[in-house]
């Protein structure tokens, strides 16, 4: 899917967004960056024992640009770094997500180590988000947070699953050159203090590319802009 730029503006430079697990084109609805054409990847089906690399091969056959640029947000940061390991890419932009196992929350260490992708149930675990969030009065003041329930009882529950596998046990140690990490300080998924990022947002959660789109479309502007100089 294609999120229309401004129409006024000469489009030069095309980004391939990856959406978070559990949520889909609805997250970047406020992206907006002048003269950049965002390209919103939907994930295509997952067979459920597949490995991370042979999934992230769907989704370069996706792709029609070479050297692309690439924003990834949560786990869709994940997959942007699998994918730049895979063919040649401009710059991965990476929003509310991690660069190494080393930066995971205990949440997911722990999930890893009980082997809760095993067991858990999809449909339970939704609930069980929708009343956490219906408790603390979030349904009712928190856009981001309907938007987000909304998103996660449309997803597929196979990529669901997948998908939670593949953050507890996804290994990496090292982060590319070509590689920016966007992170907020109040994130209630990956904790901030267990992040080395390149630009921190103050109070930013991990919603925040759709709650706190001026001063996120301003950093990611700043970081493709360098990147276009670099190739000019």
């Amino acid at each position: 899917m294609t999120i229309k730029s401004n129409p006024d503006n000469n489009i030069d430079t095309v980004v391939y967004l990856l959406p978070s697990l559990g949520s889909d084109h609805r997250l970047y609805q406020n992206f907006q960056v002048d003269g950049v054409e965002p390209i919103v990847i939907e994930y295509p089906k997952v067979d459920k024992k597949e490995s991370i690399t042979s999934y992230c091969k769907k989704i370069i056959a996706l792709i029609q640009h070479e050297n692309p640029i690439l924003l990834g947000t949560s786990f869709g940061g994940i997959l942007s770094q699998e994918i730049s390991k895979i063919i040649p890419v401009k710059k991965v932009i990476l929003i509310s997500t991690i660069k190494s196992h080393l930066e995971r929350s205990f949440f997911f260490t722990f999930c890893s180590s009980v082997r809760a992708y095993d067991w858990i149930s999809i449909p339970y675990f939704k609930k069980y988000i929708q009343n956490r969030m219906k408790r603390a009065g979030l349904l009712e003041t928190s856009e981001s947070s309907r938007l987000y329930i909304e998103m996660l009882n449309d997803c597929d529950e196979d990529f669901l699953l997948w998908g939670f596998k593949q953050v507890c046990t996804w290994k990496c140690t090292h982060k590319k050159k070509n590689v920016v990490h966007i992170h907020g300080t109040a994130d209630e998924v990956f904790a901030f203090d267990k992040i080395n990022q390149d630009h921190q947002v103050e109070n930013g959660d991990h919603m925040m590319i759709f709650n706190k789109p001026d001063e996120l479309n301003a950093l990611i502007e700043t970081e493709i802009q360098k990147c276009v100089l670099q190739q000019s």
